[in-house]
């Protein structure tokens, strides 16, 4: 029996590594405990270590073209019309980084596609024609088991208190998890006919689809659905006669119909009364009572509410990518679209597009997706052709590829799916398996030693760029956790480490910001903050500074830095407003005021990324226009802050009560902060009280006092729950 190539062990652990660390994304850094076992945890199962997740399997795919390149000077090398355009979409990510604001964004972000592209070309040289495509889609496809067998448990463990819930495995959101499970499902659907244990194989797809019904996305089933049309389409095609195609693709979809009847299964052991939710029946008063849904599947067959808020959630990202578009058409480099999203004004800051090849031309110029795009379209018809066309099996895997490959573009319209580490890296994978699957889109070629020199030194500089970036990262998770445990000593010893490998990163300088024991050094850190990593939160942070040395006219000035980025910025034009105020500009902060109410009026407010937080900041100003206002606008301002916070107790205050058992905050939520926002929410019922007894409205009395009643009530238990 002919030996597997060393190389792809390696590539294979790859692979499988990255489906399962490689759902997260460099959002943001957290807290993370110091010791070997947290750090484990966090590469493989937490949003702590992303970027360090991404870089081990670099390593992983470094070590498989170390051996490659030493054991091998003639290697495939796929046809131009595929690998042109993957090197010009390189080349565009690459070029892109000189023109984003937050360059260590934009290096991280290309990095990772240079490893997507590397891995196309490692597939390529390494893969052969069978047993190479089968161990590296098998890989894949036992990440997927395992992911769905993880979330499978999830749920098992969590469905008494909430039915519910959508399912995370071991990664950062069910939607992209979603994505990734359909494509193992339609690997699967080729395995089951190559591998000799076909009905292991099948049994081992029912974790996959179940977990994938339990992530209770449109998006993955419209996926599976529109893969398995392919997947049979494409059998049809390259199977002959047509009654073995079709037996083929009948196996894949008994397979489905077990997983749909598992699901049906579920729904109806879980049919029972459903419990009672409270709800605001009206802009008005009164706290009403209403069904709440219970089942694992009542996202998908509920109300339109949900579906119509993210579908136009996302028409308005799209939107936004648009404006974008014409502001910087040279593109605002990798990963910087959260932090440009918000400055057309159209939705709040947000870090994917939900639309990959949207994503990618903002970020990347336009000819970024349309060099993927071309790539892909010259792939297809290259699987038209295959050595031992006659090999149903064989036939039965490029179908399998072709169907995974065409599906996961289709995902990328709905969702920045190829942002996903996992889903990225198998995306382009595939399309080296798929070239190797078919006759003329590879060639044995004599590789000249520059060459494959050059290559391996890419794939290094990317993978070093990725630990380095890791190492950073950790060493802030380590921080942050040595800061909100209080150790000032090591949380400095910390910060004085990163400083010094890390000088220009804007978030190591807020850090520093937030230890200074004197404020003109918490001022220059935060403006260097501000001046390396040009974000709203650090101008904000920067206004307030200033605003605390009473330097009030460059504190504006940070704030209106601020809004130039997210002109909606509910935070920014709240602070600007006190900061107007402290400095005796009456006039000034009344015409932030109003503007801050007029944010109520756009698609920013009114379609939020996290629909359940209500923002309260507007109802602030209201309050501060109370000062100046007459009789009939009070009790018309009152009337409007006394229905704000009802949606804010109707809507976030359960949010938070869920949370707090966790001792987690719900999007900055926490029960003191909430019951604070309460016990203004009850001031403003006692002045309305006031004001309508005065005008002789006796309904309006009545109806605040029991809003008062409520609100007192939720305050109690919010305490109490708490203590």
């Amino acid at each position: 029996m002919k030996k597997i190539e060393p190389s792809l062990i390696w590539i294979s652990l790859a692979l499988f590594l990255a489906v399962i660390a490689g759902g997260h994304l460099p959002i943001e850094p957290f807290p993370l405990e110091p010791g070997l076992g947290p750090l484990l945890g966090a590469i493989f199962t937490g949003n702590e270590t992303p970027i360090l997740s991404s870089a081990l399997v670099s390593l992983l795919l470094m070590v498989g073209a170390v051996i490659l390149v030493k054991r091998r000077q003639v290697t495939q090398i796929p046809a131009p019309t595929v690998s042109l355009p993957l090197m010009t979409l390189l080349a565009f990510l690459i070029i892109s980084v000189l023109f984003s604001q937050i360059k260590t964004l934009a290096l991280i972000g290309a990095s990772q596609w240079a490893i997507y592209v590397s891995a196309f070309f490692l597939c390529v040289a390494s893969a052969g024609r069978r047993r190479g495509p089968v161990l590296l889609l098998g890989s894949v496809f036992a990440a997927c088991v395992l992911l769905g067998m993880l979330g499978i448990v999830e749920y098992t463990g969590i469905k008494a208190k909430d039915p519910t819930w959508r399912i995370f495995s071991t990664w950062l959101e069910p939607n992209a998890l979603a994505g990734m499970l359909a494509i193992g499902f339609l690997l699967g659907c080729g395995l089951l006919e190559v591998v000799e244990q076909k009905l292991l194989i099948g049994a081992a797809m029912l974790p996959i689809g179940f977990a994938l019904l339990l992530t209770q996305s449109k998006g993955g089933y419209l996926t599976l659905f529109f893969g398995l049309v392919m997947f049979g389409a494409f059998n049809l095609a390259w199977i002959r006669p047509a009654g073995r195609a079709l037996k083929v693709t009948g196996r894949a979809a008994l397979v489905a119909l077990l997983v749909a009847g598992l699901g049906f299964a579920l729904q109806k052991s879980q049919s029972r009364p459903q419990p009672v939710a409270i709800t605001v029946s009206q802009p008005g008063f009164v706290l009403a009572q209403q069904p709440a849904p219970s089942t694992a599947f009542s996202r998908v067959g509920g109300s339109g509410h949900t579906a119509e808020q993210s579908f136009t959630f996302r028409k308005n990202l799209w939107k936004t990518c648009i404006e974008l578009l014409k502001i910087e058409p040279t593109g605002i480099g990798m990963l910087n679209f959260g932090q440009q999203s918000s400055v057309p004004g159209i939705v709040t800051s947000t870090l994917l597009a939900h639309q990959t090849w949207l994503q990618l031309a903002v970020e990347a110029t336009i000819f970024a997706p349309l060099a993927l795009a071309m790539a892909v379209f010259f792939w297809v018809p290259a699987l038209n052709k295959a050595r031992n066309s006659d090999n149903v099996e064989l036939a039965a895997l490029r179908s399998a590829v072709a169907a995974t490959v065409l599906a996961t573009c289709a995902n990328g319209f709905i969702e920045s799916n190829l942002y996903s580490f996992g889903i990225g890296l198998t995306f382009f994978a595939l399309l080296g398996v798929g070239i190797q699957l078919s006759s003329d889109a590879s060639s044995p070629e004599f590789t000249p030693k520059p060459l494959r020199g050059g290559g391996l030194f890419g794939l290094g500089l990317a993978t070093l760029a990725l630990c380095y970036y890791g190492y950073v990262e950790l060493q802030k998770d380590e921080f942050l956790y040595a800061r909100s445990q209080r150790d000032v000593t090591s949380a400095n010893q910390i910060l004085g480490g990163l400083l010094s490998v890390a000088s220009q990163d804007g978030d190591i300088h807020a850090y520093a910001a937030s230890l200074a024991p004197d404020p003109n050094q918490r001022v220059q850190e935060m403006q260097l903050a501000a001046r390396y990593s040009p974000q709203g939160k650090y101008f904000r942070g920067l206004g307030s500074a200033l605003a605390s040395q009473e330097k009030y006219t460059e504190s504006v000035l940070a704030y209106e830095n601020a809004l130039r980025l997210d002109p909606n910025n509910l935070l920014a034009l709240r602070d600007l407003m006190k900061v107007q105020i402290a400095s005796g500009d009456e006039e000034r902060a009344q015409s932030t005021a109003r503007r801050l109410v007029a944010v109520e009026d756009t698609t920013y407010f009114k379609t939020r990324s996290i629909p359940e937080l209500v923002p309260t900041e507007t109802l602030e100003a209201r309050s501060y226009l109370l000062g100046t206002a007459s009789d009939a606008e009070k009790l018309k301002l009152l009337k409007e802050i006394v229905s704000g916070y009802q949606r804010y107790a109707e809507l976030t205050v359960p949010q938070v009560k869920v949370m707090a058992t966790q001792k987690l905050p719900f999007a900055g939520e926490d029960p003191q902060r909430a019951s604070e926002k309460l016990l203004a929410a009850i001031g403003a019922c006692k002045q309305l009280e006031e004001l309508a007894a005065k005008a002789g409205d006796l309904a309006t009395v009545e109806e605040a006092k029991k809003s008062e009643a409520e609100f007192d009530k939720l305050r109690q238990e919010l305490i109490s729950g708490s203590a």
